[in-house]
Order: C-alpha cells, then structure tokens, then sequence
C-alpha cells in the first residue's frame, strides 16, 4: 500500500471511530468482522421482542461472544452498569456456548479504572470465562490486516496523491467558495507564516505526510487565491471560517488528529472523491497559520 494511501485512510480510520455511534458503531465493527473472519463470524441483530440475547457477535470456532458498547461520551456508571447487565445476560442465555466475552467500545483513550475493577471481578466469579476489552486499536489492526480491496470496502477508495500539477483549479474553487460560505460571526487576526508548527502540534507521522503533500501545492492555492477577481478577499474568508472550526474543535477537547481528521471532512462536505483539494486547501491554511498553533506558542 503506498504510503500516502495508508495515512489517508488511517485518517478516515480515526475519524469513523469518532463519528459513529451507536447501532452505526456496531454494524462498522461487524462489517470488519465479517471481512476478516468470514463465515466464523456470526452477525447477531435484534429480532422481534426477543432482541439480540446480550449478543453483538460471535466467533464460532473460539466460542468467543462480543458486546459493542459506543456511547457519545464514556461514563463510569453508566459502563460498568452496561457491563454487569450485558454480561449477565450473556451468561443466561449463550453460557455453555462462549467462554471469551468481548467488551468492544469506542474510547481511543481508555476506559475508566471501574472497567478493570468489574472486569477481575466478574471474571473471578464466574470460572472458565475470560472477560477482554476490545479497543479501537485492535480493530485498527484488523482492519489494516484486510486485502485492499476489503480496506476500500470500509475505508473508501483509495487515495494516492497525484502531482500539483494535476488539482484542478475548478474544484479548488468550488472547495473554497463552500468553506467561505459558512464565515463566523467573530474572527481573529491572521497570524504569519511559522514553518516550525509541523513539529510542534504533535500530529502523527500519517498526518504529517498528508500535510507535507499538501505543501508542495500550496502555491497553487495561494496563486489562484491571488488571482481570483470575483471575489478578492476569498482568501481571508476561508482563513477565517477554517480558524473559527479549528477554535471550535479545540475547544470540544480533541487531540490534534482528531482535529485534523475533523476538519478535513468539513472542508470536504460537499465533495464524494479523491481529497487532493482538501488536502492541499488545509496544508495551505495550516502553512499561513490560520489553522492549528504557531510552534512559537508552545515555548512560551
């Protein structure tokens, strides 16, 4: 796989963690499964008022039983009594038939130490059964065990980054013009250029490829940002629409990919193929500061 192509898609990889929830969460893991597991891997839904027995999915030849918890936020209480019901339902209708229960959840940092206290717990009362989390890391590391082709079915197509020379300057309109459509109320001073925050907002090696592309087509968005006679000040419409997002999203306490990933599909909302515009637009505005932190603001 080239190298542009697996940091988009771990990109895309982080982002779909982060947006799905839910029912959307648990069809996105059993999707995965299926891909890698095959007919070993058996996909429960509910069903009529029976619903789904306390059972996610279910890996035939390990007896292994999975419960897929995706909450929008991750409580303590609320877990561990998610846990406790989850769990005692699986051991009254599936007990002689599992002896691995998987708690599969969403949370990229960890779960609560009350996990881990109820965990021990169950598992020392209930002998021959094995309780296990399942992390969004270890369904990263399925998914990228996939064939690409079955990676694409999950992740979407492909992306390999073409040549500057090949953006279209039609579409870096059109991606332009729908960010500076949605301009904030307030904005801020645009900052000069700081060619040291690549190193300094602790973006992953991935997401620093992807931004090190887009470099080398910034100047194509600065020349046709430049020369752009309808609308002179599109430029500084986008810069200030792109901080308001990136002020927003740093506010709501994610980390710097997730920021990234983020604000990669708001400049991406209206398109549905390769993201080289985006990509370019964003390393452009991360480039001139609009976007993240200047590198002398954390020696400060």
């Amino acid at each position: 796989m080239h190298s542009s192509t697996r940091a988009y898609y771990e990109l895309m990889f982080r982002n779909l963690i982060h947006e799905k929830r839910g029912d959307e969460f648990q069809d996105f893991f059993s999707d995965i499964m299926q891909l890698a597991h095959g007919g070993d891997f058996v996909r429960v839904r509910p069903w009529g008022r029976t619903g789904d027995r306390k059972n996610d999915g279910y890996i035939i030849s390990t007896k292994e039983l999975f419960q897929v918890y995706a909450p929008a936020e991750m409580q303590a209480a609320e877990t561990v009594r998610k846990i406790r019901e989850d769990f005692a339902g699986a051991v009254h209708h599936w007990n002689e038939h599992f002896t691995k229960w998987t708690f599969v959840h969403n949370a990229w940092k960890g779960v609560p130490p009350h996990v881990l206290d109820v965990f021990l717990e169950l598992e020392q009362s209930h002998a021959g059964k094995q309780l296990v989390q399942f992390t969004p890391y270890d369904l990263r590391e399925i998914v990228f065990s996939l064939r690409d082709e079955d990676i694409a079915l999950v992740l979407g197509p492909a992306f390999v980054a073409p040549a500057p020379s090949q953006i279209n300057i039609d579409e870096i309109r059109v991606t332009l013009e729908q960010v500076a459509r949605i301009l904030p109320e307030v904005t801020e001073p645009i900052s000069e250029v700081d060619y040291g925050k690549l190193d300094a907002n602790g973006l992953s090696k991935g997401n620093r490829r992807l931004i090190l592309w887009g470099y080398s087509a910034t100047e194509r968005i600065a020349r046709f940002l430049a020369n752009y006679a309808f609308d002179p000040e599109l430029g500084q419409k986008v810069a200030a629409t792109l901080r308001a997002e990136y002020l927003w999203l740093k506010a709501s306490r994610m980390d710097p990919d997730e920021i990234f990933a983020a604000l990669l599909e708001f400049v991406s909302a209206h398109r549905k193929h390769s993201p080289d515009v985006s990509i370019a637009v964003l390393a452009h505005f991360f480039q001139t500061c609009d976007i993240f932190e200047a590198a002398h603001t954390f020696n400060e």
